[in-house]
């Protein structure tokens, strides 16, 4: 695969149908779900319905790193949303101006202790939307079981240094399910993850390099499948591909999701990996989760 072709003919296409993926995303996250339902708003920011509950981990509009876009999204329906889990104020994750909208509405805004000073003054929310989120001290909204916990978004310097930001992970349980987000991940540290085995779903950011995505192999292929197998998931859900507002050096997408899929320890493992483009779902049923496809949708879901 010649990486920067196919970057830019992934960038024509995001470019031709973007309105309408959002849109057909929005009108499937409304409707009545029985069972779990995720979808993904762009690179690494989710939609939820579960059960009738709806909620959002990091939710964003593609127009806030992509301002060349021609049309905005619209954004009125979030206002449904039950909730909000926010995790680092990194401008890939929070979205200040989309949360504005959802101020004094019935939505929650579950915050990270080092982001709430930077979130009210942004957001300017009603006092009684906001929920801290607390290392450790687990929250229940709407029968949804949330356990937040300290993530991994930052790197260690010969020096002793840590460089990076404060973000948080989350564990969710639905409907007897055990998913863990853990987030942006900079340090891979698989017994960091061993506490929270087994994981039914683990929602994990690709990232193998800083500069190493047009490398054949990057250099942290190895570390991050250590970590993913750390937690011993039986599906995992690959994201934060795509994301077109990267250099491409950064832009880690389908040859490298393809490089974790086919990679010994992941076989070995039998482990499921799903790696839903923008605008796709995914439906949780006994075997796990299940892509959400339109006809013109098969080859974008692996």
């Amino acid at each position: 695969m010649n990486d920067l072709k196919h970057i830019e003919a992934a960038r024509t296409a995001f470019y031709g149908d973007y309105l309408a993926r959002w849109q057909a995303m929005i009108d499937a996250w409304r409707r009545p779900a029985a069972s779990p339902k995720m979808w993904l708003m762009y690179a690494a920011n989710y939609l939820f319905n579960t059960g009738g509950v709806r909620w959002a981990l990091d939710p964003l509009r593609p127009n806030r790193l992509l301002p060349d876009l021609p049309v905005e999204v619209p954004t009125e329906a979030l206002r449904e949303l039950s909730f909000v889990l926010l995790t680092h104020s990194h401008t890939d994750h929070y979205d200040p101006d989309l949360l504005r909208t959802l101020s004094g509405s019935r939505v929650r805004f579950v915050v990270p202790e080092p982001m709430l000073e930077q979130f009210d003054a942004q957001v300017h929310p009603d006092p009684d939307q906001i929920v801290v989120a607390r290392s450790g001290s687990p929250l229940t909204l709407d029968g949804v079981r949330i356990e937040p916990f300290n993530g991994w978004h930052w790197a260690q310097q010969p020096d002793g240094r840590r460089t990076g930001m404060d973000a948080t992970g989350y564990r969710v349980w639905v409907a007897g399910a055990h998913w863990l987000f853990p987030g942006d991940v900079r340090t891979y540290r698989p017994d960091a993850l061993k506490p929270y085995a087994p994981v039914d779903c683990l929602f994990a950011h690709l990232w193998l390099g800083r500069g190493c995505a047009l490398i054949r192999q990057p250099p942290l292929c190895q570390a991050f499948v250590d970590f993913v197998l750390a937690c011993r998931p039986r599906t995992l859900v690959l994201s934060h591909l795509y994301e077109l507002s990267r250099q491409p050096e950064d832009m880690w997408h389908r040859r490298h999701a393809d490089m974790i899929r086919a990679h010994d320890a992941m076989t070995n493992a039998s482990i499921r990996l799903l790696a839903p483009a923008v605008g796709d779902g995914l439906a949780w049923g006994d075997e796990g989760p299940q892509a959400i496809l339109e006809p013109s949708r098969v080859s974008r879901v692996g």
